[in-house]
């Protein structure tokens, strides 16, 4: 992730990926606490490829005969803090949606819940 030094800030990117995965944005360890991908959260493991192709979780480690060792990137760290405390959640009690293209509404976004939701609905819990 290219992390401007003189804002600190995240590319727009970023804070999209972090933004659609409410539940994995919730759960992201702390970048001082670096982890092995088998010890990361379930939310965050669903959706690691998306962290590391946008720049969210970094490799620290690359030993040859272990697993690498990851931690998140402090400025998506502060990003995840802001989406976190601001987070409104669906009747279900996850964050994220997708539309439902082909038919009117929206599901839950984790992968486990298959809730469905009208527009107004969804308006409702989290604008």
């Amino acid at each position: 992730m290219a992390v401007d030094p003189r804002s600190n800030s995240v590319p727009n990117g970023a804070r999209s990926v972090l933004r659609g995965n409410p539940d994995a944005t919730a759960r992201l360890p702390p970048p001082g606490e670096p982890f092995r991908l088998a010890e990361a959260p379930g939310e965050v493991r669903r959706v690691f490829r998306q962290f590391r192709a946008h720049g969210v979780l970094d490799v620290v480690e690359n030993p040859r005969d272990e697993p690498k060792r990851y931690r998140t990137n402090p400025a998506a760290f502060e990003a995840a803090r802001e989406i976190r405390a601001s987070r409104d959640t669906l009747p279900c009690g996850h964050g994220g949606l997708r539309n439902r293209r082909d038919e009117d509404g929206y599901t839950c976004g984790y992968g486990g819940c298959d809730a469905r939701f009208d527009r107004r609905t969804v308006l409702d819990c989290i604008g």
